[in-house]
């Protein structure tokens, strides 16, 4: 069914050439035609080497050519070229999710028609609707069934973790447990900490593959798991990072009271409120919606009953 061939890629440049007696080496780590050459170009002299050292661990060959006209560097690759019924050719008609609608939020237009575009397949009725911020979600999410979001989370007005903890704690339970993958360019411990926080099912980082993102809306929408119920091990890890950045936030709310600052005590006690909500700690949720509720800064005895509780359900101290 196969056929070993070769396939050739050759280079050329009309530059001044290479001495004969440098063409030896130049595939040598750190080695260069002339000794200024790095101070005068940049490099270090590898480039070459990888080049010969990757080729060769395909099986492959590299060469070079060199007089006053030019250079010509060649490599030579060996593949096997499979017979037409083996090919086949994967279309977005192949996808594996079908008849689903997604909401997706992105507030930078070229993402947001890329990916849209990218996404959508109307062959196997995937429609994405497409919204600029967190309010316009909420809006959306009111007027109109969803089977999962898309939810960037960098944007204006309401970013995708205020979106998604509203969502969270909305009153009604199909709009509450609607599924959410993150699309966030900084994929990093940090920002998955705070998804998990948020409520947010699973995340991608951009730009993406489109076979990874259809992957996860497939495994996202089928799974009727819920992970925090079910599964002891991811219970326990969640439980640690909820813990940890509960008691940061703690810390800092507690000394935004003092100075009363109170826009670091509202975002912290929404955030606080999200990642309760989160591990349906619902006793605790109950404190903090009261103490969002308070017009005058008066939450002593809400701490106090905010750290009995958290104790009550963690077996540990909020400490300032």
């Amino acid at each position: 069914l196969y056929k070993e061939e070769n396939i050739k890629v050759s280079v050329r440049d009309n530059g001044t050439g290479i001495n004969k007696d440098k063409l030896k080496i130049i595939f040598q780590p750190y080695a260069q035609e002339k000794t200024n050459t790095s101070r005068q170009y940049g490099g270090t002299g590898l480039g070459l080497a990888i080049c010969d050292l990757i080729i060769k661990l395909m099986n492959g060959k590299i060469d070079v050519e060199s007089n006053s006209l030019g250079t010509e560097f060649s490599f030579v690759f060996p593949f096997e070229k499979a017979s037409s019924q083996n090919l086949t050719s994967k279309s977005k008609s192949e996808v594996p999710i079908k008849n689903i609608n997604i909401l997706m939020a992105e507030d930078d237009e070229l993402n947001g028609k890329l990916f849209k575009d990218l996404i959508e397949n109307t062959n196997n009725d995937v429609i994405v609707d497409w919204v600029k911020n967190g309010e316009e979600v909420i809006t959306e999410i009111a007027k109109k069934k969803y089977d999962i979001i898309l939810m960037d989370i960098e944007m204006p007005i309401k970013n995708g973790f205020q979106t998604s903890q509203e969502i969270r704690n909305h009153k009604d339970s199909n709009i509450k447990n609607l599924p959410i993958i993150a699309m966030t360019a900084h994929l990093v411990e940090d920002v998955l900490q705070r998804c998990d926080q948020s409520g947010m099912n699973d995340c991608i980082s951009k730009p993406f593959q489109i076979e990874m993102l259809y992957k996860k809306i497939f495994e996202t929408i089928n799974s009727t798991a819920d992970p925090i119920k079910n599964s002891p091990t991811n219970r326990a890890k969640y439980l640690k990072i909820f813990k940890r950045t509960f008691k940061e936030d703690y810390s800092k709310l507690s000394l935004a009271i003092v100075k009363k600052d109170f826009k670091t005590i509202e975002s912290k006690l929404h955030k606080m409120k999200g990642s309760a909500s989160t591990m349906e700690f619902s006793d605790i949720v109950q404190i903090l919606k009261k103490m969002e509720s308070k017009k005058v800064v008066d939450l002593s005895e809400d701490l106090i009953k905010l750290k009995k509780e958290f104790h009550k359900v963690t077996n540990e101290n909020l400490e300032i």
